[in-house]
């Protein structure tokens, strides 16, 4: 009886090679079959890994354009404001402050 049965691999290494080979098969085989768990009508989908990287860039430098846009408020080519504070003599070096 026991002539007519595959004779299981030796070594340990051997029947892990082959469980392993056997999974990778079986799921090989559940990824082809058509209509599987994956989206439906197998087409590329308007959501992916890409979609959602563009977005979320074109998002953030909106975010980034808005919030300078608020915190700058038209001022951003205007003149500077001098804040009109003395100064001791030894820190002015021509039109610096502090020493070279």
């Amino acid at each position: 009886m026991s002539g007519s049965r595959n004779t299981p691999p030796a070594t340990r290494k051997e029947r892990r090679a082959t469980e392993r080979r056997d999974r990778f098969e079986s799921a090989r085989a559940d990824r082809q079959k058509p209509g599987g768990s994956s989206s439906s009508g197998g087409g590329p989908s308007l959501i992916n890994t890409r979609t959602m990287t563009i977005v979320g860039v074109v998002v953030g430098l909106l975010i980034v354009a808005v919030v300078a846009v608020g915190q700058l408020g038209g001022k951003g080519s205007g003149k500077l404001k001098d804040p009109a504070i003395p100064y001791a003599a030894s820190l002015v070096d021509g039109s610096a402050l502090g020493g070279t």
